[in-house]
């Protein structure tokens, strides 16, 4: 009976270290916001399932892409930060999002196709599974 109490301690213990869910989209949006990859702003909501998934909205510096347009070269470093960042989240899917810095939004559907992203279109988003993710993290 002992043991079993212990045990059960111990588990509940353990499930209250360490950030959330939410708590690792939030750091992961700051980092994205504070690094050099042309993000201005950044938001994150993380939902805990199966397959955990976190949407990710940026609002892109200023740049020289074309409007409503986002280039390869503008995408690969804040996807290269993104896949670095959620390393440790075991996500099984992320959806992100892009607004010029007037707020209207942008596509990525010609700078992934670039990246070799292209399936990873739907729209004006782009759905990283897992397997995307390992991928772009060994960029």
């Amino acid at each position: 009976m002992v043991l079993v109490a212990t045990y059960t301690t111990l588990i509940a213990g353990c499930v209250g270290f360490g950030p959330t869910g939410q708590q690792h989209a939030d750091q992961l949006a700051a980092q994205r916001e504070s690094s050099n990859v042309g993000v201005r702003e950044a938001t994150a909501d993380y939902t805990a399932s199966i397959s955990s998934t976190m949407v990710l909205r940026v609002t892109l510096d200023d740049s020289d892409d074309e409007w409503g347009v986002v280039s390869a070269e503008t995408l690969r470093p804040i996807l290269a930060a993104i896949g670095r960042g959620t390393e440790d989240m075991r996500l099984g899917s992320m959806d992100l999002l892009a607004k010029d810095p007037e707020g209207q939004d942008v596509s990525l559907a010609s700078a992934a196709g670039e990246l070799g992203l292209k399936d990873a279109v739907q729209g004006k988003l782009l759905g990283l599974l897992q397997s995307d993710l390992r991928d772009i993290r060994e960029w």
